[in-house]
Order: C-alpha cells, then structure tokens, then sequence
C-alpha cells in the first residue's frame, strides 16, 4: 500500500490530532491484515494514511482525534482525551476566554496546537483567525490547560463561527456540568454522558442523551430521547426521567416503567416485558422484542394509551388475560353490533397478537336502551 508514514505533524505535549474529512476505508495491508484508510486535516494539510487501529468510535467522517502510532508507522486512533465544545466569549489574539464555567485555559501560546476547520462542509482550513461566538452557537473545541490560567493544549476553530452537528460524543467526566452537556447537545445528534447527571439538563428534539450510569439523582427533561440501561434503584431513578422519550436498552421492572411512563410520552422497552405494566391516557408503550401473548395480555391501559409492537407475539393469542385485543375498532351502530364483533373482531386463539399500534378504549352503544356490555382492550389502528 502506497500511503505515507506519519510523522507527528501537529503535535501538543507528544500527543497528535486530526480531523476526518472522509470517512474510513478498511483494506488490507501486504500481510493480509485489515487496516484502515484514513483522510484527515493535520492542521496545515490533508493526509491520506494508514491506520491499524480505531478506538472509541472515531471512525466517522468528522471525528476529532488523537493518535499515536505504532512499531510500523501506521496511526492508532482514539478521542481526544478532554475534548470539549464551547463558545468563545473572549478573545485578543493570546487571552482567550471560554464560557465553560471553570475552564483553566486563560491563553493561547506558541504551545497550542489550533486547528481551522470548516464543520459545515467537513474540511480542514489553511489559516484563520479565533473569534468570540455568536452568544448562541458554540464555536470552538478545546482541551483545557493543567493549571488555571495556563495555554489551551489543542484548540478547533470554525470559521463560520459555529461547530455544526456531528454525529456523536461522550463527555467522560466523573462530575460533568449541565452547561457542558446541553452544549454538546445543541451540536451533536448523540451525547454520551458517562458521569453522575447533574441538575438543568435538557435534551432538544431529535437528539439522543445516552446515560451509562445506573442512577439519575436530578430530572432531565426536553422533547428529546434518553437511552439508558437499567435502574439499579429502581423507580428512585426513574421518577427523574421528565423528558419526552426515554428507551431502555436492557430488561428492567414494572416499577421503572410505570414510573418512567409517569414522566414521559414514549416509553420503549427491550427484553421481556414484566408484569404489572399499566399504561396511563395518552402516553405511548413501545415493546421492541417479541413477547408471550400472555405477557402482553396483561399490559393494562387507560383511555388513549398507546401499545406500539415492533415484533408479532411468540405464541397464539389466549383471550385469556387481563385485557383483550382487537383486529380493529370500528363504530357500533347499535347495542348488538357492540358486542357481537361486527365492528371490532377480537383476535383469533389460533392467530398471534400481530406487530402494530394499538389503542386502548371502549366500544359500545350509548342508549338508554342499551342491554349489552361494551367492548373493552386493546384495538388495532
């Protein structure tokens, strides 16, 4: 493979960056191993080289990266350690200044490696100025100084003055601030948050927070999506849960649940569905795996809950549980035609309980004449 060896073009304290204009290509080298093909701004030039190894998810076209390289020369890429984004509130071409409350780094010297970059269109800049952000966009990377009033040790610059959404990143602080997670928010569709959740986050529409701790001990809310696992404590967590969606990724309890569903729209759910799930009016279930029909016959409703099956049961309905389930929901037209089926057919005991959405309410003839009892689960839209 005809490609260049890397020396340490843009270097801070022995440690390298680089920014993904493309994104990586696997191929393989001349003893068969596969490596990867990497295009990316070293802070004065595009380099296409090779690497052997990428870590930590960097492997998307605008990834922010560091790297060192191995007994070959090829690049062994991983996140910058201490990457945050933030806004330039001051700046007079040495002083610099971040909104990020507590930031060390005071000014930017001979020893900070700067890169220009335009995110919009994904491209390394030869050449630039720092400038103060907008008020509203974040503008800037940076990794902070050791010691308070200190050089900033690698700083990214847009010269558009906003650092447009990327895909993702993790803020890997034990303690981190609500400032820096909404920051990271705003830019990036995907935000994983390793650390304790601090008071004030709030996720935007159509961004995902990823929470890897087992506990919330402070409300996240906005119109977004929260991607946790379980709760270890239960709905002591769960109770914090005040934003839009929220999706667990690993089997958890009626009580998360029931709690989660308390504070949120949507609630989706994977594994196997426990007992004693009630839905409240006008908030949504989602059930990604399949399910026992008898498991999912014992998922209750209020009026207006949503039951949303991404997948057919395991089994054939029972009608056994305690709500039923319905092909459709229709209009009854009298007291008979609510209760004999005409306008809503109960799901087959030789039939599974089919993937789609269903809505929980009432069927019946509103009369006073009326003799018979409404019919009352489950119906398929």
């Amino acid at each position: 493979l005809a490609f260049v060896t890397i020396a340490d073009t843009a270097t801070s304290s022995a440690t390298s960056y680089g920014y993904m204009t493309a994104a990586p290509a696997t191929t393989k080298d001349d003893e068969n191993t596969t490596v990867y093909e990497v295009t990316y701004w070293d802070g004065a030039k595009e380099v296409t080289a090779i690497a052997s190894n990428i870590n930590d998810g960097m492997g998307y076209k605008g990834a922010i990266f560091q790297y060192t390289t191995d007994a070959k020369g090829r690049m062994v890429i991983s996140a910058v350690d201490d990457l945050t984004l933030a806004k330039v509130t001051g700046f007079d071409g040495t002083a610099i200044q971040f909104h990020t409350p507590g930031a060390n780094a005071a000014k930017v010297s001979s020893n900070t490696t700067v890169f220009y970059i335009n995110s919009k269109d994904v491209k390394g800049v030869e050449g630039g100025e720092i400038r103060t952000s907008d008020g509203t966009n974040a503008n800037v990377y940076y990794v902070d100084a050791d010691v308070a009033g200190g050089a900033a040790k690698f700083v990214v610059f847009d010269i558009n003055n906003k650092m447009e959404t990327l895909a993702a990143v993790t803020i890997s602080a034990v303690s981190p601030n609500a400032t820096d997670i909404n920051t990271a928010l705003a830019n990036y569709n995907t935000v994983t948050v390793s650390g304790t959740m601090p008071t004030g986050v709030s996720i935007p529409a159509g961004k995902t927070l990823k929470a890897t701790a087992s506990t919330l001990a402070a409300d996240v809310t906005g119109a977004g999506t929260l991607v946790v696992g379980d709760f270890t404590d239960g709905a002591t967590s769960a109770n914090h849960v005040k934003c839009a969606n929220v999706k667990f990724v690993e089997a958890t309890t009626a009580a998360v649940i029931n709690a989660a569903l308390a504070g949120s729209n949507t609630v989706t759910v994977t594994g196997t569905l426990p007992t004693g799930v009630a839905i409240p009016a006008d908030k949504t279930l989602v059930v990604s795996d399949d399910q026992a029909a008898a498991t999912l016959e014992a998922v209750t409703g209020a009026a207006d809950a949503t039951l949303k099956l991404e997948a057919d049961s395991t089994g054939n309905y029972l009608g056994t549980g305690a709500e039923k389930f319905y092909t459709a929901k229709g209009a009854a037209a009298s007291a008979a035609s609510a209760t004999d089926g005409t306008q809503a057919t109960e799901v087959s005991t030789s039939a599974k309980i089919l993937q789609g959405t269903y809505t929980y309410g009432t069927l019946g003839f509103s009369a006073n004449n009326k003799t018979a009892a409404d019919v009352t689960g489950w119906f398929k839209a």
